[in-house]
C-alpha cells in the first residue's frame, strides 16, 4: 500500500452503500444492532447476542453491491460460519477485502485464554485471515497490543488496524502507531478513540 494510498479515511458504512463515492468504508451491520455509546457498541458486538457473520450475509443479500473499495467486517474466530458461502457473496457484491472485526483481541486474562484453548481466540482470528489471503481475498488485520501486532504482522496483511481497546500504558497515539509501524513492517490504521463519524483513520507516522 502506497502512502498515497494509506491516507484514505475508513468509515463504518450503513447497511446500505454510499451514493456517488468510491471512498472506502467497512461495512459492519451488527453494530447497527446497538444503542448507545461507542463502548457500548463495542462491547456488545464481542457479545454471543448476535450473530456478526450472520448480520453481514443478510445486509449483503438485501443490496446490488458495495464500492469496490469497502471492507466486510467478520467475526474471524466463528466457529459456526459457511466461509465458502460468505466469500461467495462477499465477492459477488463486489466487496474482495475483509477485517476481523469485532476482534477477540479485545479481551484480555482468563477469558481471553479460554478463548484460545477453545480454539476461538485471537490466534484462530489470524489463522482465518491467512486462509482467506490465501483464497484470494484482501487482508486487514485488527490487532489490541504490540504483542499481536507482531502476531498480524506475520500473514502480511494490507494494513494493521489498533484497536481502540489497545492499552498500551503511558504511549501517545502518534508513538504507538510508529512503534507499532517499526515492528510490523506494514501500513497502521488507529480505530478512533475519537469517534466524530469516522471510525477509523489511516496513519502514515501520525494521525492525519
Amino acid at each position: 500500500m502506497s502512502d498515497a494510498h494509506a491516507r484514505v479515511h475508513f468509515r463504518f458504512l450503513t447497511e446500505q452503500p454510499p451514493v456517488e463515492t468510491a471512498e472506502s468504508g467497512v461495512l459492519a451491520p451488527a453494530r447497527w444492532r446497538f444503542r448507545g455509546d461507542e463502548t457500548t457498541i463495542e462491547l456488545g458486538v464481542l457479545m454471543p447476542n448476535v450473530s456478526v457473520n450472520g448480520a453481514l450475509l443478510e445486509a449483503l443479500e438485501r443490496t446490488d453491491g458495495f464500492p469496490s473499495s469497502t471492507v466486510g467486517a467478520i467475526l474471524a474466530a466463528d466457529p459456526f460460519a459457511i466461509w465458502d458461502d460468505l466469500c461467495a457473496t462477499l465477492r459477488d457484491k463486489g466487496i474482495g477485502r475483509v477485517i476481523n472485526y469485532p476482534t477477540m483481541g479485545a479481551h484480555s486474562g482468563p477469558l481471553a485464554e479460554g478463548l484460545d484453548a477453545m480454539g476461538t481466540g485471537y490466534a484462530a482470528e489470524i489463522a482465518r485471515l491467512d486462509r482467506l489471503k490465501s483464497d484470494g481475498l484482501g487482508v486487514v488485520a485488527m490487532a489490541s497490543s504490540l504483542d499481536q501486532v507482531v502476531h498480524a504482522a506475520a500473514i502480511e496483511p494490507e494494513s494493521i488496524v489498533l484497536h481502540a481497546f489497545a492499552a498500551q500504558g503511558s504511549l501517545k497515539d502518534a508513538d504507538l502507531i510508529t512503534e507499532a509501524r517499526q515492528i510490523s513492517g506494514r501500513p497502521i490504521v488507529l480505530h478512533g478513540r475519537k469517534w466524530h463519524g469516522d471510525a477509523m483513520r489511516i496513519a502514515d507516522g501520525a494521525l492525519c
